[in-house]
């Protein structure tokens, strides 16, 4: 497994609400990105999984700033997680795949909404070398 497939295992446990529009995107094999709504199942046998992911076929680029904005002034999300309350035309679907079509994935961090606020860390590693004394 590559970190971005550990990140979506992982982000199967999480236990809180869905996450924010644009937070964390997902892209696959044939290049197809997706962002994550919440986690919704997995197989430990199959190594395969179900996400919950926004649907943004019907919005458009007003519509999007129009969803940034609301994100970024207001408490909105805190208060409800209704997507609707973002956005009319807001909707998710859900994406089912094998763990190993996940290529890669994209945190998009602001100050608003870090990703830590809704999964437990990732335990950073130090980089460099060290000298073991024997």
């Amino acid at each position: 497994m590559n970190f971005a497939q550990d990140l979506i295992w992982l982000l199967l446990d999480m236990t809180g609400g869905p996450l924010p529009p644009y937070l964390l995107e997902i892209i696959l094999e044939d290049g197809r990105s997706y962002y994550v709504h919440s986690p919704n199942r997995r197989d430990e046998q199959s190594k395969s999984i179900v996400l919950n992911i926004y649907d943004f076929r019907a919005i458009n680029e007003e519509d999007k700033l129009e969803i940034l904005n609301k994100l970024s002034e207001t408490n909105i999300w805190e208060k409800s997680h209704d997507i609707k309350e973002l956005h009319p035309f807001l909707y998710f679907g859900r994406l089912r795949c094998n763990l190993i079509d996940i290529l890669y994935c994209i945190e998009w961090l602001s100050r608003r909404w870090p990703l830590k606020t809704f999964y437990p860390e990732f335990e950073d590693k130090k980089m460099g070398f060290s000298q073991i004394e024997q």
